[in-house]
């Protein structure tokens, strides 16, 4: 399966307002895509957890990385983070996920006492809340779900 690839591309700027940490190298490397460090390319992002995996990959070619330490061996740009995996979720879900926008809380749901909902959320039709049940921000229930005991 091909990854998405984005029709605009985004900065290492961007991508480091997203994941904070050290950026190293040229804030202005272009990313259009996700990739593992074997397959990325010039306009990928990808990420290093360990050393090993440097040695491994002796002709890394992503456009930048995500990386556990500074990669002063590389002439690659990257940002260093302390959960290099964990950052390449974030930027995943920010620039490539598609969102879909919350359709609020269906009008036959059926509510318990002490009930607390969060914002952006999506109640779909049938569902039955128990009794002081919190549902977060941006919570998602399918229909005629039950929440609760």
């Amino acid at each position: 399966m091909a990854a998405p690839r984005l029709q605009t591309p985004i900065s290492l700027t961007q991508i480091h307002q997203v994941t904070g940490g050290e950026l190293v190298g040229s804030p202005d490397v272009s990313i259009t895509s996700l990739a593992s460090l074997n397959e990325a390319r010039s306009t990928d992002l990808s990420f290093v957890t360990a050393d090993r995996l440097l040695k491994t990959n002796e002709s890394i070619q992503a456009g930048a990385l995500l990386a556990h330490r500074r990669l002063t061996e590389w002439h690659c740009s990257h940002i260093v983070v302390p959960n290099p995996l964990l950052a390449f979720a974030r930027v995943a879900r920010t620039f490539f996920c598609p969102t879909t926008p919350s359709r609020g809380v269906a009008s036959n749901t059926v509510q318990g006492t002490d009930v607390q909902i969060g914002s952006n959320v999506s109640i779909w039709p049938g569902v039955t809340i128990g009794d002081r049940v919190k549902l977060g921000v941006a919570c998602h229930t399918l229909s005629r779900g039950i929440c609760g005991r």
